[in-house]
């Protein structure tokens, strides 16, 4: 026989869950025999685990809601985040350039490599402030009623991007306030570079790793402009001819490299190359590894009328190729290395610093430098100073080596100062 104890309906509303009803009845099942007459007392605990139970209506519902979501701006630049887009490999090499494109100024572009490779079809033109976000990786915004800080997560896994485009056509033209995060690309056609810069602003290259294996093909590109763009936990790697991990030739690039690796294999291929420009950099705990003939660590070639400045700290180059220097320097210098080491293996003149005090054109310069507790091991001169011109025209550089270790190689000099 079932006895009923008790039975009951409720209701609860609020601004949050709504109105809330539930209902309840329990029931009391006898196991045993039973007396006719005899109604048993029971007191204490025996009493206390025959009571009904009462729940939390809150807890037992489990219908909380969440509140109407809100807008996000980028925590970096308070930019109000205009929209998400997502793409993968399983979109159209044309719809991978058109949705990126049309996803507009101030997006956010979420690509995820759990449906293979992303292939794009010709360039893609990033809109302005537009951020490429690989799966896995967070990003910083911020609540713009709330001010509350939060990273978004992006769906998905890491993702590749592909591209074989026409000679000398790059897979991705940046523009102002680019962010890329957390993405692999690689491109195969000569002349193409992963990212081309033209004079953009505050551009963030975070957790990516590029890759070029066609001639005159650098993983970072910014011929004829004057950008600045900092490179963040990042791998830049070239294997073809000419090809440079960072190069910025024709400008007068700011650029901030951190915690990254650069490789060239290629002949001709410096870790970072700054040419015919007035750059401004600086590399810090990062690793320059080059083995093509002449290719060096960092080259800075400073045209007449011209001014070249970077500081390396903590930088370890080393080089094997003929004639590949670890840092390379031609007229107007000024340039800074805190620790660090440097190392060349290569046949040749593979010198660890080289320093040429006259332009090209024969118009002498200005070299200046500071080497502090850094270590060269190298295969030529430990630091060579010489004229680049024939004849010789008269220069002054302007050198101060502390707290350094040099070595040379056999039948070089430590230092070797040229007429």
């Amino acid at each position: 026989e079932l006895h009923p104890e008790s039975d009951g309906a409720g209701n609860e509303y609020d601004d949050v869950r709504g109105s809330v009803s539930s209902g309840m009845i329990t029931l009391r099942i006898p196991f045993g025999c039973t007396v006719p007459g005899y109604n048993p007392v029971l007191c204490g605990l025996n009493r206390r685990m025959l009571a009904p139970i009462v729940r939390d209506i809150d807890i037992i519902t489990n219908a909380a809601a969440v509140g109407p979501a809100e807008a996000a701006k980028f925590a970096d630049s308070g930019t109000l985040v205009s929209g998400v887009t997502f793409i993968d490999g399983s979109l159209s090499p044309a719809d991978v350039e058109a949705m990126i494109e049309a996803a507009g100024a101030d997006s956010i572009v979420v690509a995820s490599g759990d449906a293979g490779e992303i292939v794009p079809l010709n360039t893609i033109d990033m809109n302005m402030g537009q951020v490429l976000l690989g799966g896995g990786s967070a990003l910083p915004v911020v609540g713009c009623d709330t001010g509350i800080a939060a990273n978004f997560r992006a769906p998905g896994s890491r993702p590749t991007f592909t591209f074989a485009g026409a000679a000398f056509e790059e897979m991705i033209a940046g523009a102002d306030n680019n962010r890329f995060q957390g993405i692999d690309a690689t491109t195969s056609n000569d002349g193409g570079h992963v990212v081309e810069l033209n004079s953009n602003t505050n551009v963030v290259f975070e957790d990516v790793n590029f890759s070029t294996a066609g001639e005159n093909a650098n993983a970072i590109d910014d011929a004829f402009g004057a950008s600045d763009f900092t490179v963040n936990n990042s791998t830049l790697s070239t294997s073809g001819d000419f090809s440079v991990a960072i190069s910025t030739p024709f400008g007068s690039s700011q650029f901030t490299v951190n915690d990254s690796t650069l490789i060239t294999t290629g002949d001709f291929s410096d870790g970072i190359g700054a040419a015919f420009s007035n750059a401004q950099f600086t590399v810090n705990d990062t690793t320059i590894r080059t083995s093509g003939e002449g290719s060096s660590g960092i080259d800075a070639f400073a045209s007449i009328g011209d001014t070249i400045r970077f500081t390396a700290n903590n930088v370890d180059i080393a080089t094997s190729g003929l004639d590949a220097e670890g840092i390379d320097v031609t007229g107007d210098v000024e340039f800074i290395v805190n620790g660090g080491n440097i190392t060349t293996t290569g046949p040749g003149e593979a010198h660890g610093v080289e320093v040429s005090y006259s332009h090209s054109g024969g118009t002498p310069s200005t070299p200046t430098f500071l080497l502090d507790g850094v270590t060269i091991n190298a295969a030529g001169d430990g630091i060579s100073i010489n004229n680049a011109t024939n004849p010789p025209d008269n220069g002054t550089v302007n050198g101060t080596i502390t707290g350094s270790n040099i070595t040379a190689g056999a039948g070089f000099d430590e230092i070797n100062a040229e007429p």
